[in-house]
């Protein structure tokens, strides 16, 4: 949100100092949050759907001896639904979400007993860079509300 230019983002701890809930917002707590920081807009979400799915599809002629064809689709589906309120009014400036999907496709071939594969793996350590993904088109459509 930062590099957008668009934003000045306070630091997390220090709102969390003021507001210590989600469900907790209060127009005087958000009155604080314009007379400490400045602050114009609150932002506020959740992770509504994370999920990871693996397809497969394939044939084999004659037991693999004439030739065979495997292909794996891995789907990434992230959600996020937001909430962009006003300071220190509380009014809500935008509530929506953001789906957000990217995809891979693993295929292997073989004939006459020889082959070929590939796979595609999605390790837990990418879910921090699909999340990125699903907060940058969170963050363009925020600035298109705005």
């Amino acid at each position: 949100m930062v590099q957008s230019g668009y934003f000045e983002i306070i630091e997390p701890g220090l709102v969390e100092s003021v507001i210590s809930a989600q469900d907790k917002i209060t127009t005087e707590k958000l009155k604080t949050l314009q007379e400490k920081f400045g602050a114009e807009y609150f932002l506020t979400g959740s992770l509504t759907n994370f999920e990871i799915k693996e397809t497969q599809s394939g044939f084999c002629l004659l037991l693999g001896l004439l030739g065979s064809h495997e292909k794996k689709e891995y789907s990434v589906e992230t959600g996020i639904d937001y909430r962009l309120v006003s300071v220190p009014d509380a009014k809500i400036i935008q509530a929506d979400s953001v789906e957000n999907r990217r995809s891979d496709v693993s295929t292997s071939t073989g004939v006459l007993l020889s082959g070929a594969r590939s796979d595609v793996k999605i390790l837990q350590s990418s879910g921090g860079k699909l999340l990125r993904y699903a907060m940058r088109d969170l963050v363009e459509k925020v600035i298109r509300g705005l």
